[in-house]
């Protein structure tokens, strides 16, 4: 058995702790994906709350428009 959960920056601090109950008292796997930061490198609420609590940690690598590593992500609405 394990728990997957995408879009973990959306998830509340209640949500996160609940998930780490489900892992130390269940002794479920629970895998998280989601954003670190918003496009203003702001840490979702969710994010910081998973880090904070994480046993462990695994970055995708990114890669910017310009070739180099990516750091943030782009925010586009009907202006551009």
């Amino acid at each position: 058995d394990v728990v997957i959960v995408d879009e973990g920056q959306f998830l509340s601090r209640e949500q996160v702790y609940q998930l780490a109950k489900i892992v130390d008292e269940l002794n479920i796997p629970v895998m998280v994906y989601g954003l670190k930061t918003d496009f203003m490198g702001e840490l979702f609420e969710g994010a910081y709350h998973l880090l904070c609590l994480a046993d462990k940690l695994e970055e995708l690598k990114t890669i910017c428009w310009c070739g180099n590593k990516g750091h943030f992500n782009a925010r586009i609405d009907q202006h551009g």
